[in-house]
């Protein structure tokens, strides 16, 4: 399973947004991972990803 993400610049509860990434790739337990690599919530889910080893695709524009 391939897990992508985008999201918002501007965060409000950075700590549950971490931890819920962090289930997420617990449960789902995805073989890579894709990021808009933006500031904000790409950014917080490119790092849980590589800090779980999920290797990363970066999608830039």
């Amino acid at each position: 399973m391939i897990l992508a993400f985008t999201g918002h610049r501007n965060l409000f509860n950075v700590d549950f947004i971490r931890a819920s990434l962090e289930t997420l790739l617990l449960f789902y337990k995805p073989k890579r991972c894709v990021s808009g690599m933006a500031i904000g919530f790409d950014m917080l889910a490119a790092e849980a990803a590589l800090n779980h080893q999920i290797p990363l695709t970066a999608a830039i524009p």
